[in-house]
């Protein structure tokens, strides 16, 4: 018990090709399966396409939008961020635009 979260765990999972059922279990026990954007308070109503613009424009970004664009899933990339220690507004904006908010 080392203690990794769970959205690390999931990320290794598909990498090592665990079937789709046993990883629809994992999300389900974790509560890692993604939500509707539209719920999250914090998004302020804004679409996706909405968030991913003022995404683009903040500096630091392109680093974790280039992640994307290379296949990485949202939960890994929003994982990293948090290790990163970017601010609470950008991730908000990468969970509406990627489909993570609560």
């Amino acid at each position: 018990k080392r203690g990794l979260p769970p959205p690390a765990i999931k990320q290794k999972m598909m990498m090592d090709g665990v079937e789709a059922g046993l990883l629809a279990t994992f999300e389900a026990a974790f509560d890692l399966a993604p939500r509707p954007a539209t719920s999250k308070a914090g998004g302020g109503g804004m679409s996706p396409d909405q968030a991913l613009q003022k995404l683009e424009a903040l500096p630091g970004s392109e680093k974790f939008l280039r992640m994307r664009k290379m296949g990485l899933p949202p939960a890994a990339i929003k994982q990293k961020m948090m290790m990163d220690g970017v601010n609470k507004a950008m991730l908000e904006l990468f969970e509406v635009a990627f489909g993570l908010a609560p």
